[in-house]
């Protein structure tokens, strides 16, 4: 039998204290306890975040709800070195475990309504600490008092029927001080929180309901309020002079106990490891009690009332003030606490990778992005250690574990060896690794390969993608321009459109260079525009444009990369050693690792670069596959600014219908470049901003306006993003989700890491060429002129 139909139906035979878990989303945990012959089911919410406003709420009593018999409500506050904590303990109390749950949940939902209207800038988080569960907790402090507001004993004689009793034993009524004002906020808790000190305030609240004589008692003394010298101070008992004001403001209130004689009884517990200043106490009475006068005195009870005496000093009518239960929010972010940004949209979708997860005071629910979603790629933006890392990290991990195809271009080298190792045994047979690092062994990428069935176009777009490459890496409109584009373009088409197939970047400088190899290329060249070029306007040139002279100038851009001993074995083999069209269409998974420290700045965008042109140029040649047909590809790019190109614009507006999609991450936007920046925003479906620093800010909030606000982006905690989703086909209202920890990796038995290096030694062997190999036919090929 579960454990909750055992408490209810069979409480002899209960522990004396047991969990009962959630019925309903957001709700907290139960402790069901047996107290004797009572039994108390309790729950405990904790003041977790605030949202950041301009203007604060008029008056916070909205925050207690209606309580019913058996109910009791706690707000207990514990200040300690600068620090708060916020708990609303909830109890309900009966004979028997089902109705104490029964009172209890039904408290809990009364409660989460007034927390929603009357506290929306406040969120609370269901707890399942025990100790926040004990009111017993401030018997460890030291020093304890009872706060209360200074009462009022009005004397009332009988109604009828017999003869006044001679004071002082005639029957008499407490009441509280009428408020002063109304207290909006509990802003001297703020203040308790600068004293130093340790201290605990327990406010407890329970339900009372006046009885038939109590009620003749209380308009006995609304009738007695006319007389003279029958109000006195208590527990000074010394008379008080009537003014009118007070006698208007008594008769208020007794009026609203004899129309409805029920209310919240309070009670105000304070204790410290110290005595506490007494003007600190009185600033707490007072906005506790809306400035009524208060008295304190240690634990020790006053005399009780007699059975002709009715005390209502600490009880509140229906409809009067309770007391407030928080400070401003501003108040609360000074000191620290943290902010909320808002609750996430109301529907979440169910499937899809895993981002992150919102609670917003209620239980955390997951936030997913779906494949249908995904298509229109993604765009994350934040200062650096904000968390993008980790959360392009967990995407990997999902869609590899998928049996997805990814790339990831990493600049830094260790998000690679992340995902490297979180890599699962059955899919190290997709693993492509390039690694310009490895000294022996280099896959080989020849960019300037144009085989298919149109290879005319892809030259086409081989050669303006380089230019715009060459373009993004020394800004041609200051070191280029038209002659430049002029003779890096016929150059590249001379090397690809000839009968010598196998050109690549190395032979670029080649054909500036040696005559006899660019009179060879010449002769078997198939492009009559480019062969008139050569022959006619450049060996006809005479001045600056002379080939003699513009020779240096092209070179000078390609030699930073043919002389790197890292980048060479790769760019320039004849055959690629990846094939990344298939890579696309069999969900192969391509590790690359640019690791800035090994190749250098500029080498690490080359490559890069290049890389993102394959893939694009791959994604296009899948225009004879039927559209449903396209194996989805993921490509992951960390620090994009590196490696974006016009090429990127057109990858965000076009690849998503062949099946590429894009994942784009950078520190901020200035990297970018204004051009790139806007066909971003524009064309990317999917916004998740980290913090941000003030010039992103105040452009992003365009973004997320009006549910947050340029200051929320540039105060988002670590691992907090700011997001604007595609959800279920539609634009999500801006809102704001915790991202994960790193997705935990197995750990591997001896034998499960043998194999596991044995895998990524044969991936290795067959995607890549032994680099003195590739160097003895480079050599070759400069020392004769030919292939």
């Amino acid at each position: 039998m579960p454990v909750k139909e055992r408490l209810i139906h069979s409480p002899d035979h209960a522990p004396r204290e047991t969990w009962l878990a959630p019925e309903r989303l957001g709700e907290p945990p139960l402790r069901l306890r047996y107290e004797g012959e009572r039994v108390s089911a309790s729950f405990a919410l904790t003041l977790a975040s605030v949202a950041r406003r301009k203007e604060a709420t008029e008056h916070l009593s909205a925050g207690w709800p209606v309580l019913g018999a058996g109910q009791g409500l706690d707000a207990v506050y514990q200040v300690a070195e600068g620090r708060l904590e916020c708990i609303l303990r909830g109890h309900g109390q009966a004979d028997d475990a089902a109705a104490a749950v029964t009172g209890a949940r039904g408290l809990w939902r009364n409660l989460d309504i007034d927390l929603r209207r009357g506290l929306g800038d406040y969120h609370f988080v269901p707890s399942d600490d025990p100790a926040w569960l004990e009111s017993e907790s401030a018997a460890a402090f030291g020093w304890r008092v009872v706060l209360r507001p200074l009462r009022l004993r009005i004397a009332a004689r009988p109604s009828f029927g017999y003869l006044a009793p001679v004071e002082p034993e005639q029957p008499s009524l407490r009441i509280a001080h009428p408020p002063l004002r109304p207290t909006g906020h509990f802003n001297a808790l703020s203040d308790a929180m600068g004293w130093g000190g340790t201290l605990e305030i327990q406010l407890q609240a329970r339900p009372c309901q006046l009885t038939l004589p109590q009620e003749a008692l209380l308009r006995a003394a609304l009738r007695d309020l006319d007389g003279p010298g029958r109000v006195q101070h208590v527990p000074a008992d010394r008379p008080l002079a009537m003014t009118d004001e007070l006698r208007a403001a008594l008769c208020r209130e007794l009026e609203i106990w004899g129309q409805y004689p029920f209310g919240w009884r309070i009670q105000c517990l304070v204790a410290a490891g110290e005595p506490v200043p007494e003007a600190l106490l009185a600033l707490l009475g007072g906005e506790l009690f809306h400035g009524r006068p208060v008295t304190w005195g240690r634990l020790a009870p006053e005399a009780e009332p007699g059975e002709d005496e009715l005390d209502l000093g600490d009880a509140v009518p229906i409809g009067g003030l309770l007391p407030p239960l928080l400070p401003e929010p501003r108040r609360l972010l000074d000191r620290g606490l943290p902010v909320h940004y808002g609750d996430a949209p109301v529907l979440l979708p169910a499937e899809g990778v895993l981002l992150g997860q919102v609670g917003a005071g209620r239980s955390p629910r997951p936030v997913r992005f779906t494949p249908s979603d995904r298509t229109r790629h993604c765009y994350m933006l934040g200062a650096t250690g904000t968390g993008k890392s980790t959360l392009l990290y967990n995407l990997l991990v999902q869609d590899i574990e998928a049996g997805a195809g990814v790339c990831l271009l990493d600049p830094h080298g260790d998000l690679y060896r992340q995902v490297l190792t979180a890599t699962p045994p059955h899919r190290l047979k997709d693993v492509i690794l390039v690694e310009p690092g490895d000294a022996e062994r280099a896959v080989g990428i020849n960019f300037l390969e144009c085989g298919g069935p149109h290879p005319q176009v892809r030259m086409n777009f081989i050669t303006n993608e380089l230019i715009r490459i060459f373009h993004r890496l020394y800004d041609l409109t200051l070191t280029g321009g038209p002659m430049f584009e002029q003779y890096m373009r016929n150059a590249l088409l001379l090397v690809m459109d000839n009968e010598i197939a196998g050109g690549t970047l190395m032979d670029v400088p080649l054909l500036f260079e040696d005559e006899n190899y660019r009179k060879r290329l010449l002769d078997r060249c198939r492009n009559v525009y480019t062969v008139n070029f050569w022959r006619g306007q450049a060996a006809q040139a005479g001045g600056d444009a002379s080939l003699k002279n513009m020779a240096p100038y092209i070179t000078s851009k390609l030699n930073q990369f043919t002389s790197n001993a890292l980048l060479r074995p790769i760019i320039g083999q004849s055959r690629s050693t990846v094939d990344f069209r298939a890579c696309l269409d069999q969900g192969r998974i391509v590790l690359v690792n640019l690791a800035k420290g090994l190749l250098g700045q500029l080498d690490t965008q080359l490559l890069g670069m290049l890389i993102i042109g394959k893939l694009f140029d791959a994604a296009l040649q899948r225009t004879t596959v039927p559209e449903g047909q396209r194996r989805p590809f993921f490509l992951y790019v960390d620090e994009a600014h590196n490696f974006t190109t016009e090429t990127v614009a057109h990858l965000l507006a076009e690849a998503r219908k062949f099946g590429l999609y894009l994942t784009l991450a950078n520190q901020n936007l200035t990297q970018m470049g204004g051009g790139l920046v806007d066909a971003i925003l524009g064309n990317v479906g999917s916004l998740l901003l980290f913090r941000l620093g003030v010039p992103d800010a105040e452009r992003m909030a365009a973004y997320v306006k009006p549910e947050l606000r340029v200051r929320d982006l540039e105060d988002l905690p670590d691992r907090q993003v700011a997001a604007r989703l595609l959800l279920l086909g539609a634009p999500s209202r801006p809102f704001v989700f915790s991202t994960l920890a790193p997705r935990p990796t197995p750990a591997l038995d001896p034998a499960a890491q043998a194999q596991t290096q044995a895998e990524l030694e044969r991936s290795r062997l067959h995607y890549t060429r032994p680099v003195a190999e590739v160097e003895q036919e480079l050599l070759k090929r400069r020392q004769g002129g030919h292939r």
